[in-house]
């Protein structure tokens, strides 16, 4: 049983549209973290008749860039794994849709055991360009002082997060606990070595400490993790997802929102889903995927 975690917080009818075109019946489960700042209904009222969704309890509100995504994922994993069937834990957003067909899916991620992490064999040094996301210390879990709150005006925040800036970067730097590597935030890995990894935070709980003041470290928690209880062999370090980060055009450091004009590199990417898509944006391009997963 694949369990899919999806993390999500706007267009309801996107998440809609993901989880049915990845519905197999008796052989995958959805476990929903949606952001606490988000009221529940609109989501559950579109899946009453559906009893493969669950959604996580004890919401957290997630913030652009800061240690909550990583909670709220934590929380996912915790729901999926209450259910012994699970043996497969698929990391989506709820922006995400898939290119392979379901066939395609079930088999290769029920019937391999490797890990579909982007975990690169070389951990982070000194002089990298994502460095100082972990040597130095961030702040991003406030809704006051994160650059996309909407507590403050964006004056306001721009002149907090000057002055926090200069701050945090007069701190000594972080000792790092464990070898960090970074990828991709979106990964499907087997139960056992989620367990293992779990059990790697209980063990050394200045791991989590360490990235909770980091900045992304929702893509380099578990892929650092990962390396500590996993052989080489078994990392197959490649996205999950397609991201058309070439056009940036949208809203700071966040990749395109797809259209119809994707579906070539999409379907020859080789990755096995694709983002960020929106219920509107994205129409004509999940119509041709639809299409296109049939074909397969």
């Amino acid at each position: 049983m694949i369990g899919y975690l999806l993390l999500a917080h706007e267009t309801p009818e996107q998440l809609k549209k993901l989880i049915k075109a990845l519905n197999v019946s008796g052989k995958t489960k959805f476990f929903v973290h949606i952001d606490a700042r988000k009221p529940l209904e609109p989501y559950i009222s579109l899946f009453s008749e559906v009893d493969n969704v669950h959604w996580v309890e004890n919401r957290v509100k997630v913030f652009w860039r800061g240690f909550h995504m990583v909670e709220a994922t934590l929380l996912a994993i915790k729901a999926a794994l209450t259910d012994p069937s699970i043996q497969r834990l698929c990391l989506l957003s709820g922006s995400s849709y898939p290119v392979f067909s379901n066939k395609q899916l079930l088999q290769k991620l029920l019937d391999s055991d490797l890990e579909y992490i982007e975990s690169p064999p070389k951990a982070l040094k000194k002089g990298h360009k994502f460095y100082p996301r972990f040597a130095n210390y961030h702040l991003f879990d406030n809704r006051y002082i994160n650059p996309r709150g909407e507590e403050l005006s964006d004056n306001s925040r721009r002149h907090i997060n000057d002055y926090l800036k200069v701050f945090c970067q007069s701190l000594p730097e972080k000792k790092f606990p464990i070898p960090v590597h970074v990828g991709s935030q979106w990964w499907a890995l087997t139960r056992n070595t989620i367990v293992k990894m779990l059990e790697e935070l209980d063990k050394q709980p200045a791991v989590k400490a360490f990235f909770r003041y980091s900045e992304v470290p929702d893509e380099a928690m578990f892929q650092s993790l990962v390396r500590l209880v996993c052989d080489e062999k078994s990392i197959h370090s490649e996205p999950t997802h397609y991201l058309n980060w070439r056009e940036p055009g949208q809203i700071g450091e966040l990749p395109k929102v797809l259209d119809e004009r994707d579906l070539g590199d999409i379907a020859n990417s080789g990755r096995m889903f694709a983002r960020k898509m929106h219920p509107e944006i994205s129409h004509k391009l999940i119509k041709k995927l639809k299409k296109y997963r049939t074909e397969l």
